[in-house]
């Protein structure tokens, strides 16, 4: 499988991924998220702080509406749960009106903010599923829920663009997972430990690529088939 046969890839995103450094599934693959939105536990208006990213379920209150200022547009609409309700505003985003008028339960996930007596939300995504999300770096012409869609797929060949790299002793003997679990863990984490343990196993494979490099260094050896791993 290459990058060209990702659905969702064609020319201009692929250029793209190119000028980023993606060239290869692996590259795509070893990518890694730069952080982790958790949808795991949505809370309440109640509960949710000033200054907090947080996840609600909410109902919608109202139609959400649209209004002009010069080249700036600003949607806003109400929501509430059992506890509270707060208002959420997006800018420049005029689609949103009709998108959320099309439904009356959503999944908001942004940063809580104080607003006056009341609490608001600004430019939160709407969320589909509970878990946890990955964030990877923004590339142009490449959105992240495409992102995110390329990887999910590219997983489904992982063992064979990622073959394992580490001997099986070492794997028992630090407690690592397989490449290819600790990949599908690093993109599709069923909780922030399992990423945790994802990145550790990679941080681990990263220690002993360095060692390698200076111990051919300092031995005075050019690059060769030798890879330093702990007795």
């Amino acid at each position: 499988m290459q990058l060209t046969d990702l659905k969702g890839i064609g020319k201009t995103r692929l250029e793209a991924l190119h000028a980023a450094g993606i060239c290869s599934l692996r590259d795509l693959l070893y990518t890694f998220p730069v952080r982790y939105r958790d949808l795991s536990s949505p809370t309440t208006v109640r509960q949710a702080q000033p200054g907090e990213s947080v996840c609600l379920l909410l109902s919608r209150r109202g139609e959400a509406k649209l209004s002009r200022h010069g080249k700036l547009s600003r949607v806003t609409c109400t929501f509430a749960d059992e506890t509270g309700q707060i208002s959420a505003c997006w800018f420049n985003q005029p689609w949103m009106r009709e998108h959320l008028n099309a439904g009356m339960r959503f999944m908001l996930y942004g940063r809580m903010e104080a607003c006056g007596a009341g609490k608001r939300m600004t430019n939160p995504s709407l969320e589909k599923e509970l878990g946890v999300v990955p964030v990877y770096r923004a590339i142009p012409d490449v959105p992240q829920r495409l992102h995110q869609a390329a990887v999910r797929q590219a997983l489904e060949a992982a063992e064979q663009a990622c073959p394992e790299t580490l001997p099986e002793r070492l794997l028992e003997r630090f407690g690592l997972w397989p490449c290819a679990r600790a990949l599908r863990a690093a993109h599709e984490p069923a909780s922030l430990q399992e990423a945790a343990q994802a990145q550790r196993r990679f941080a681990f494979e990263d220690m002993l690529l360095y060692q390698a490099a200076v111990r051919l260094m300092r031995d005075g050896r050019g690059p060769g088939p030798c890879l330093a791993t702990p007795a």
